[in-house]
C-alpha cells in the first residue's frame, strides 16, 4: 500500500483509468471495489470507483450508440426488445436507478444496453452516478473492513466499517423497493 500513497496522484488517475477501460470490456469490477477500500478506505475509495465506473459507463453507453448496434438488436430481439425499449422509455432514470442498485443486472452489459435504448445520455449518466454511490460505499467499506482487519490487525474500525456497510445495504434495499414499486406501477410490468 506504501506504492500507492507514495504516488498521490499517478496511482489513484491510473485505478480509474483501469476501472473504466474494465467496465468498457466488460471485465468483473468487484475486486477494484474491494481494493479501493482497502488502499484509500470507504470515502476516497468509493470515490474514485465511482468515478472510474461512470466514466466507463459512459464510454460503454456511446459506444453502443454510435456504432448502431441498436439496428441490429432490433432485428434480432423481436417482440423482446421491443418490451425493453418500451419499459426503458416509460421509466426512463427509474429504470437505469433499478438496475443499478439490483445486483441481479450485471452492470456492464447494462451500459451497452441503455446505448441503445432512447434514454437521453443526460438521464443515463445522472441516474448512474447517484444510484451507483450505495453499492459503491457497500463494498468499499467491506475492503475497508478486510484490509484493517487482515492488513494491519485492527479491530477497532471494524464496527465503524459495519455500521457504514449495514447502512449502505439498507439504502441499496429500500430504494430498490421504491424503485420496483415505481417501476411495476408506472410500466405495467407484472
Amino acid at each position: 500500500m506504501g506504492v500507492f500513497r507514495a504516488h498521490p496522484i499517478v496511482a489513484p488517475a491510473a485505478f480509474i483509468l483501469i476501472y473504466a477501460l474494465m467496465v468498457v470490456l466488460l471485465v468483473p469490477t468487484l475486486p477494484l471495489n474491494l481494493g479501493a477500500g482497502i488502499i484509500w478506505g470507504t470515502a476516497f475509495g468509493s470515490l474514485l470507483t465511482v468515478m472510474g465506473f461512470s466514466i466507463g459507463a459512459m464510454m460503454a453507453f456511446l459506444i453502443a450508440r454510435h456504432l448502431h448496434i441498436r439496428k441490429i438488436a432490433q432485428q434480432f430481439g423481436g417482440g423482446a426488445w421491443a418490451w425493453l425499449e418500451s419499459v426503458a422509455k416509460e421509466a426512463g432514470w427509474k429504470a437505469v436507478a433499478f438496475t443499478r442498485i439490483n445486483p441481479v443486472f450485471p452492470s456492464g452489459p447494462v451500459n451497452y444496453f441503455f446505448g441503445l435504448t432512447t434514454i437521453s445520455l443526460k438521464t443515463y449518466y445522472i441516474a448512474t452516478v447517484v444510484f451507483v454511490i450505495p453499492p459503491t460505499i457497500l463494498f468499499a467499506a467491506i475492503g475497508e473492513s478486510m484490509g484493517s482487519l487482515v492488513i494491519n490487525g485492527e479491530t477497532a474500525g471494524l464496527i465503524r466499517q459495519i455500521t457504514i456497510g449495514g447502512l449502505a445495504f439498507a439504502l441499496l434495499v429500500l430504494a430498490r423497493l421504491y424503485l420496483k414499486k415505481k417501476l411495476i406501477r408506472n410500466a405495467n410490468i407484472t
